[in-house]
C-alpha cells in the first residue's frame, strides 16, 4: 500500500476511535476469517486471488497500527 502521510494518518487514527469504525473492522476481520477457511479448500489461481484477498484484508485491518507508526516517526523528524 502506498505510504500514510500525516494528513492520513492522522484521519485513520481519528476513525479508529469511532464506535462504526469498530464495527466495521469486525466485519472485516469475520470476512478474513471465511476467507481463511476457504483457502484450505482451494488450489491453483483461485487460491492465488483468495490469498491476495486476504492480505488486503490484513493491511486495511492494520491500517491504524500503521498510522500509528507514520505518526510517530513524522513527529520524530
Amino acid at each position: 500500500m502506498h505510504k500514510l502521510d500525516s494528513r492520513r494518518a492522522s484521519a485513520i487514527l481519528r476513525l479508529r476511535s469511532n464506535s462504526d469504525f469498530q464495527v466495521f473492522q469486525e466485519w472485516l476481520q469475520a470476512s478474513l476469517a471465511e476467507v481463511d477457511i476457504a483457502n484450505r479448500r482451494m488450489d491453483g489461481s483461485a487460491l492465488n486471488r483468495s490469498q491476495g484477498k486476504a492480505l488486503a484484508l490484513e493491511e486495511i485491518l492494520k491500517a491504524p497500527e500503521t498510522a500509528e507508526q507514520a505518526l510517530t516517526r513524522a513527529n520524530a523528524r
